[in-house]
């Protein structure tokens, strides 16, 4: 269970406040996934997409952004265990 309720979600959610540029400096070859999926809800996509935002707007540009279609949360987690799913192949390929 992941007990995430209305006290702890802004602290486990990406911080679109945060000074990600600084991070950046002293760390730059972080690479940054963020992935959502097509059938989640309105607001989790918006807000991966305003993430990924924040990242190009501070010139970070070694991040991923992509919607992947057709398919839930669980889909996605359920096709990691595929070496040749595309989310699969850019952890291993990030390592």
């Amino acid at each position: 269970m992941l007990d995430i309720n209305d006290l702890n979600v802004q602290f486990l959610s990406p911080n679109l406040e945060f000074m990600y540029q600084n991070l950046f400096k002293m760390q730059s070859d972080i690479c940054i996934f963020i992935y959502t999926a097509e059938y989640e809800s309105k607001t989790f996509i918006e807000n991966s997409y305003k993430f990924a935002q924040k990242l190009k707007t501070t010139n970070y540009t070694n991040y991923k952004y992509k919607v992947i279609e057709k398919c839930d949360h669980f889909d996605i987690v359920e096709n990691l265990r595929d070496r040749n799913y595309e989310i699969t192949q850019d952890i291993i390929n990030s390592i």
